[in-house]
């Protein structure tokens, strides 16, 4: 007995030790930054969802500035607001920063059956990169805009009734509605329409809600396998059935795509091309020259495992879920605080107008005419500048040991951008950096590189970047045609701010009042 006891305490001394020497690791390296909580660092703060992740790192870097660092658990980030030092993680190094910060809970992105593209590292990301990339080209898109126009045209309907009434509207609403019902048409093949009869939004919200699990997690990575385990048994008590829902959804939906190709093949019914994601991604192959390294031996995966040229039926499903979760979330909140800043600014709410005018006369909200309204492009760019809300799109892992700036970065470190500093820095962007102002992106070439990276940056930026600037532009265009779009007594303004992995609008109440020289159909 007294050994055992004896072999406790010893083994709660090493524990202690080991979350002591991980949690003052920035102290002991002499780089600012705040302490947070023994054992837990800052995990509480970044994982707050009445208080943004981005918001929270804008602060810290006010009291503490540039460079400077915190724990989450054992876990250590440095965060970063220096335009080159950015362009050094994601661009000239991105060798040494492959991989993103990842929380436990979600498991070895090397292992993972059903690892996606946001998730992979090294070997695996390329691989995923390289398949799923075409099906964001401009050839795929233009293949799913009769989609995006079914989306965008049914959202009307539903902001038409909403006009009647003659009430105002929270417009994030119908964005989200809309967001969801394309995505759910592009990436699994949904056909009837759904908008405001989808259980899907419901679910993604109890998913970004769940904090528990990432918090345990990041508190006790080794014990990860274990809180999955958990969490897959008690899923409704941790928040978690949502995302089975999400995957089962899913999976049903590329296994009935699959039945239905074999039974075309057998009646002798040709396969005219990709309908929507999942024809594209069980079409698409890996590069013949991704097999090859930099010596032009046989690539292999640092794991030794074949490394197969098509993807899984795991390796789709995760694909899907991923563009459910995030296709869905980000675009919709963009959308909203492009409505905030036009509604605001009723002078380029009518130069947008136009533009519009101009470059799609009739409503023809074609591919190549939407790709004419660059003002449009300006806007956008310009909200995003001011409200970049995907925290975890700006932070990358060091994979191997290096040296940015003059900063020595030991594997296993994690670098977070604070691009919301970076976006309002007056050095880069002149007096009226926090003011809204759509022309300076007119001469982008004047733009520091590294300065603006809302989608990210290097080679791992936005794979879905083109897919939620088109769907943004032509839904804009279809609003703006038709309704003058105005702050009313119910808007929030300034914006209030909620959310953890992402930052959006509390709400986003407006007024719309009909064009009188609207364009008819």
């Amino acid at each position: 007995m007294a050994l055992l006891f004896l072999l406790a305490i010893t083994a709660s001394i090493g524990v202690i030790t080991y979350y002591l020497f991980a949690w003052t690791y920035w102290y002991r390296r002499g780089i600012p930054g705040p302490l947070g909580l023994p054992f837990l660092g800052c995990l509480p703060q970044m994982f707050n969802k009445v208080s943004p992740a981005i918001l929270k790192i804008q602060k810290w870097t006010k009291k503490y500035g540039r460079v400077y660092g915190f724990t989450e658990g054992p876990s250590r980030t440095l965060v970063i607001s220096d335009p080159e030092l950015a362009n050094e993680v994601f661009v000239k190094q991105f060798d040494n920063f492959n991989a993103r910060k990842l929380n436990a809970f979600q498991g070895d992105p090397d292992d993972e059956p059903q690892t996606h593209l946001f998730e992979a590292r090294g070997f695996r990301w390329k691989r995923l990169r390289n398949i799923t990339s075409p099906s964001f080209s401009n050839s795929s898109l233009r293949k799913v805009m009769a989609k995006i126009h079914l989306s965008a045209d049914e959202l009307m309907k539903h902001l038409e009734d909403k006009w009647k009434c003659g009430k105002s509207v929270d417009i994030s609403k119908f964005y989200q509605e809309y967001t969801m019902e394309l995505i759910c048409r592009v990436a699994i093949g949904q056909i009837e329409s759904k908008m405001f009869n989808n259980p899907l939004i419901e679910n993604i919200h109890k998913l970004f809600s769940s904090q528990i699990p990432f918090i345990f997690c990041g508190t006790f990575p080794h014990l990860a396998n274990f809180a999955r385990i958990a969490c897959l048994v008690f899923r409704k008590q941790f928040g978690l059935e949502s995302f089975f829902e999400i995957t089962n959804l899913s999976t049903k939906a590329i296994n009935d795509r699959i039945d239905s190709r074999k039974e075309n093949e057998q009646n002798g019914i040709k396969y005219e091309g990709p309908n929507d994601f999942i024809d594209l991604f069980l079409d698409a192959k890996v590069d013949e020259n991704l097999w090859k390294n930099e010596t032009g031996s046989t690539f292999s995966s640092k794991n030794s495992t074949k490394i197969e040229k098509k993807l899984s039926i795991d390796e789709i499903v995760a694909q899907c879920v991923l563009f459910l979760t995030a296709g869905f979330d980000t675009t919709s909140t963009s959308l909203s605080f492009v409505t905030y800043f036009i509604a605001k600014h009723q002078d380029v709410q009518e130069k947008l107008f136009n533009e519009i005018a101009e470059n799609c006369p009739n409503m023809e909200f074609s591919f190549d005419n939407l790709a004419k309204l660059k003002y449009m492009e300006c806007v956008i760019d310009e909200t995003l500048r001011l409200y970049p809300f995907a925290t975890a799109a700006y932070s990358r892992k060091c994979t191997n040991s290096t040296k940015i700036g003059n900063i020595d970065i030991e594997e296993g470190t994690n670098i977070l951008v604070d691009v919301i500093t970076m976006h309002t820095d007056e050095d880069i962007w002149g007096p009226d950096a926090k003011q809204f102002n759509p022309e300076r992106f007119e001469n982008r070439k004047d733009i520091p590189r590294g300065a603006y990276i809302p989608f990210g940056a290097g080679p791992r930026i936005c794979v879905g970047m083109r897919l939620s600037i088109l769907e943004q532009k032509l839904l804009l265009a279809a609003i703006l045609n038709r309704y003058k779009i105005k702050l009313c007594e119910e808007t929030e303004d300034p914006i209030v701010l909620e959310g953890s992995f992402t930052a959006k609008p509390r709400t986003m109440v407006v007024k719309l009042e009909k064009r009188r020289n609207e364009t008819s159909d």
